[in-house]
């Protein structure tokens, strides 16, 4: 009995210290072929960057810090983010170098450096239009974004419109994007998404042709006066279309997928009467020479009420020396202070017509400019002052002003 308990023993050490010996083995065989593995991904990673393809090149160097945790790697998969725009993860790759005490200190460094570079840029979205585009100017909710120079223009996080003008100027598209906080979206030839389905809006038959557009509160930033087409998504829409007498007509409509819509076929009466009014109304040309001609006159005359005045001050003290000769006689002298009085009196009348003109005529300008209408078929006319944009305010005059 005691010697089947040595002997079972016996075979149990037997059998684990053949397998450590095995694993051993078996491990001091893999690590050559490891490090086979490793330089090849290291390998494949260069030659993905080199080709500009920083996507594969992150895949394939997040497989080789899988097989050897080295903190250069971090670095290089940081640099490849950057390269792409994507600043928040890239912050976040050099920020795991920065930590790690293992990491060379000159590495540390240099990823402080680009974390401090890339931070002011984690508060915003990025744009950038890339390469050749079939478009002629790219605005983002308003705001231009060059396509030439690759540069890149900061534009706020969200979901925003798109507004792509035609060669020529005579089309445009629009569509919405959304555009995450700390990464840069990248415009090409292949941004537009063309499966999805769209609608056209038509404008070339609208007569007179509208000042401005806007979209669902969206001012189209291509000129109003030449666009034919508004491609853009299926759906309802507010479409506001500013006549030219400065009021403005809304409309809502709901475009269906491949519906053309001819607007001017939905526009009310209200607006083809804008023409005739204007052919009847005051000749611009004429009122403004008038205005113009008035401002003149009016400094004109304050110009000559202020001569006056510098004659009068000259004279007085010329007189006051007359006075002084024994032969000027009491009555010449009271005369001559008349004629002074009289001169210093149509000075001050010259001076305030003149000033009257110049602020009245300078009213009459600023108040003649039609900004805003209340609603379709009122003729209403907004007039804001400078420091009542922000609060709203402003005088409604009834009529066209």
């Amino acid at each position: 009995m005691i010697f089947s308990r040595w002997k079972f023993k016996l075979g149990l050490l037997l059998s684990i210290g053949t397998f450590c010996v095995t694993s051993l083995l078996s491990t001091a065989a893999a690590a050559p072929e490891q490090a086979k593995g490793f330089d090849a991904l290291i390998t494949q990673a260069r030659q993905a960057k080199d080709a500009g393809l920083f996507e594969r090149a992150i895949t394939i160097l997040k497989q080789a810090y899988a097989i050897r945790p080295a903190p250069t790697l971090l670095n290089n998969i940081g640099k490849m983010y950057s390269k792409l725009g994507r600043y928040k993860e890239a912050v976040k790759s050099y920020q795991l170098v920065v930590d790690d005490p293992d990491a060379p200190q000159q590495v540390r460094a240099l990823d402080e450096q680009r974390i401090a570079k890339l931070e002011p840029k984690l508060s915003k979205a990025w744009v950038r239009v890339d390469g050749e585009v079939p478009w002629s100017n790219i605005w983002v909710n308003g705001q231009f974004c060059p396509t030439e120079g690759a540069a890149e223009i900061p534009v706020s996080p969200g979901t925003r419109w798109l507004e792509y003008q035609h060669r020529g100027g005579h089309g445009i598209t629009l569509g919405r994007q959304n555009f995450p906080m700390g990464r840069r979206t990248t415009i090409s030839r292949t941004h537009l998404d063309r499966n999805k389905p769209t609608a056209t809006l038509l404008l070339g038959q609208i007569a007179p042709r509208p000042v401005d557009i806007e979209v669902d509160g969206l001012k189209v930033q291509s000129a109003a006066s030449r666009l034919q087409t508004i491609e853009l998504p299926a759906g309802n829409y507010t479409l506001r279309l500013m006549k030219p007498d400065g009021r403005w007509i809304q409309l809502k409509t709901q475009l269906q997928p491949g519906q053309e819509t001819n607007v001017k076929t939905i526009l009310p009466a209200t607006w083809s009467s804008s023409a005739a009014a204007i052919s009847s109304g005051p000749n611009r040309t004429l009122i403004r020479t008038t205005q113009v001609a008035a401002i003149g006159l009016g400094a004109t005359l304050v110009t000559s009420g202020l001569y006056l005045f510098h004659d009068v001050d000259e004279s007085r003290e010329y007189i006051l020396d007359e006075t002084q000769n024994p032969n000027m006689t009491m009555r010449d002298a009271d005369a001559r202070w008349r004629t002074l009085n009289n001169r210093a009196t149509l000075g001050g009348i010259l001076t305030g017509l003149g000033g009257a003109l110049v602020v009245g005529v300078g009213a009459w300008w600023w108040l003649d400019r039609p900004n805003v209408v209340a609603s379709p078929g009122v003729a209403r006319t907004r007039v804001v002052a400078p420091w009542c944009q922000e609060t709203g305010c402003g005088l409604e005059i009834g009529g066209a002003f």
